[in-house]
């Protein structure tokens, strides 16, 4: 999510050993990874991604703020993909803001208490989605 996000090409295990094995460095037009699987399932081309995070001057969560729920799993993986894509990290709670708080589903009722001081607590799925969509879908993953 990362090199999609800083618009690096990504490429097939096999480039390396191509590479060793002719010596020399190989242009990768045609060792451009692919996952048509996923691609299919979630309605995006990973190369087209790639062009459009090169094309524009902000990250897709640029200078967003966002709450990551300490009990959620991948918590350092999901913060490092926030802040490649230029978003802001917090480590409190803000109420009547436009940060984005980020739960798993099962934490739900953790946070009966603050419902209705807070209006942004959305799924994880946010993060993954907006990175290869290229947008962010609030509607489609918010829980509260």
């Amino acid at each position: 999510m990362i090199a999609i996000l800083k618009g690096k090409d990504i490429l097939q295990i096999d480039y390396l050993d191509e590479c060793l094995k002719h010596k020399k460095i190989l242009p990768i037009e045609n060792y451009t990874f692919k996952d048509e699987k996923a691609e299919g399932k979630y309605q995006f081309r990973l190369t087209d991604t790639i062009e459009k995070v090169r094309k524009q001057e902000f990250g897709v969560f640029d200078k967003k703020e966002f709450f990551v729920w300490e009990n959620l799993e991948l918590l350092n993986d999901v913060s490092e993909i926030i802040k490649a894509g230029g978003g802001i990290i917090s480590e409190i709670i803000l109420i009547n803001t436009s940060q984005i708080i980020l739960i798993k589903n099962s934490d739900k009722q953790n946070f009966e208490n603050v419902l209705g001081k807070v209006k942004n607590i959305y799924s994880f799925e946010l993060v993954f989605m907006s990175c290869i969509q290229q947008k962010i879908d609030f509607e489609q993953f918010k829980l509260y």
